[in-house]
């Protein structure tokens, strides 16, 4: 993704905007990916050895629903490469385990520039 929009999806389960699965691959480096829903990853799942390069772009204002994980970026035996953009004022609601950024069972997480900033937990545990 280099540009445009990706905004107001819902989905009931996993990636409100993007789903990435069996080994996909997505980079980003443009647009924006903004008020999506999702109950794990608001904005993007990244999941069973997957791989997301976030290189620029916005990631912003995406809810994870009640019980999940991650307003923005929800990272699950995937890999997660954050080299610039930004990933701001996503929320979780009630009971989640994170806001911006969750990465779990054996998921690889690397940073070397970007924004992380204003995600918060509503009502969280």
């Amino acid at each position: 993704m280099s540009g445009g929009t990706i905004s107001s999806n819902t989905s009931a389960n996993v990636g409100g905007a993007v789903l990435l699965d069996n080994s996909a691959t997505f980079t980003m480096s443009g647009g924006t990916m903004s008020n999506n829903t999702g109950k794990w990853g608001g904005a993007v799942a990244v999941w069973n050895s997957s791989t997301m390069y976030f290189k620029g772009g916005s990631i912003s204002s995406n809810i994870a629903a009640t019980g999940g994980n991650s307003g923005g970026i929800d990272v699950n035996n995937g890999k997660f490469y954050f080299q610039g953009g930004s990933l701001t004022n996503n929320v979780c609601t009630s009971s989640c385990s994170a806001n911006g950024l969750f990465y779990s069972n054996g998921s690889v997480y690397s940073y070397s520039s970007g924004t992380i900033s204003g995600n918060s937990i509503v009502n969280g545990n």
